[in-house]
């Protein structure tokens, strides 16, 4: 794996990892990901690849799930996490094997910061069980407000994304990320983009600024996108 960040150094500097309910775009990705695990067996084997500091291993073992490993490439996140009895392992997501396999297996807002994506998701089919699937959450830049700004600016999807967080190397639409899926052998099974802000709306009244992004328009907008996939040739 080509490591292009410290990422000790950019686990001691990010608060979202440890604010998941206070900032509306993360709320809105746990509330989609407990509704989604919250209708599976609670005896699946999940790997949480790029656990940061175990949130989603947490909010797992909460509901009931008892086997739950992470692997994270952060010293800091991982100790956070063995302190908190969480079975956690320093290892790249590319270096994954398919000796264990797994019945559901996260990508929370890891696979935009990847030097080699592509990669990335070969072996994690490779270590998904018969039947098993990806849980995947991604930023792609599609709400109104990100549309407007960049109309707006002259600036490309990736240059906003990398104002977002500067170590971000890719940047998707959702059609894009979707594409992307099948070239690594996935079927996209549930889609749902989150967090839609409104242009100019959020300089007025920021009560109204929250209500409006949580209104995708038919599921067309949003900043945030949550996709479960299996294997293209699984069913769904």
């Amino acid at each position: 794996m080509t490591v292009l960040a410290n990422w000790n150094e950019y686990a001691a500097s990010r608060s979202a990892a440890s604010n998941r309910w206070r900032y509306l775009h993360h709320r809105l990705v746990t509330e989609a990901f407990v509704d989604h695990v919250s209708t599976l067996p609670t005896h699946l084997r999940v790997l949480d690849a790029g656990c940061g500091n175990g949130f989603f291993m947490q909010v797992l073992r909460d509901l009931g799930f008892q086997r739950v490993r992470g692997i994270d490439l952060s010293e800091p996140w991982l100790e956070e996490c063995r302190r908190r009895n969480l079975e956690v392992e320093k290892r790249a997501i590319e270096d994954v094997r398919g000796d264990t396999q797994y019945d559901l297996i996260l990508l929370m807002d890891v696979i935009e910061h990847l030097a080699s994506p592509l990669d990335a998701l070969k072996a994690l089919c490779g270590a998904l069980a018969e039947g098993g699937s990806l849980y995947i959450n991604v930023p792609v830049c599609d709400s109104l407000q990100k549309r407007w700004q960049r109309r707006l600016r002259g600036m490309s999807r990736l240059e906003q994304s990398r104002r977002w967080d500067e170590t971000h190397l890719h940047a998707w639409s959702a059609g894009e990320f979707d594409r992307f899926l099948r070239d690594a052998g996935l079927k996209p099974v549930r889609r749902i983009l989150l967090s839609n802000p409104w242009p100019v709306v959020a300089r007025l009244s920021h009560r109204p600024a929250q209500v409006l992004q949580r209104v995708t328009l038919g599921g067309r907008f949003g900043d945030l996108y949550s996709v479960v996939a299996t294997r293209a040739s699984a069913s769904p």
